[in-house]
């Protein structure tokens, strides 16, 4: 399994959930609105995008985290690395030809088992060469685990 930069040999199921509960990890936050067109984007919009963004996250205690949908499921991605978080941000910018304000949230990676019911499937370091994608059977441990 890969954490961070490091590949750590893992052995079994129950041992990659252990060391994945105790490590530090990203998620973003629930995205307000469907970003900015870049096209005509001024440097005064962008800032007043980022700004507005700011202070609804900096108001809300308790944000959702952010889903979205590619075939038909319910994705939420979650990353070990800043990096692994950036360029997701930038893959999904670029898809949808929109600039988005994000925010990250460092948490323990025990929470997954409370964001579960927010999504049909969870992603690991998504859109990048390390993306794995958490099976149904991984849900359920991580459910028994920290549920």
């Amino acid at each position: 399994m890969i954490f961070g930069n490091q590949t750590c040999p893992v052995s079994g199921l129950d041992a990659f959930l252990r060391q994945l509960g105790e490590q530090d990890i990203f998620i973003i936050a629930a995205m307000q609105g469907d970003g900015i067109d870049p096209k005509g984007m001024t440097k005064e919009q962008l800032f007043a995008e980022i700004e507005r963004a700011a202070k609804d996250l900096s108001e809300d205690k308790y944000p959702e985290t952010f889903v979205y949908e590619r075939n038909g499921q319910r994705r939420l991605p979650f990353f070990t690395s800043n990096d692994y978080a950036q360029t997701f941000v930038g893959e999904y910018s670029k898809e949808r030809n929109r600039v988005y304000p994000v925010q990250l949230l460092g948490v323990k990676g025990s929470l997954l088992a409370q964001v579960l019911p927010a999504c049909d499937v969870l992603v690991m370091n998504d859109r990048s060469a390390d993306e794995v994608e958490l099976s149904e059977d991984d849900a359920a441990a991580i459910r028994q685990m920290w549920g």
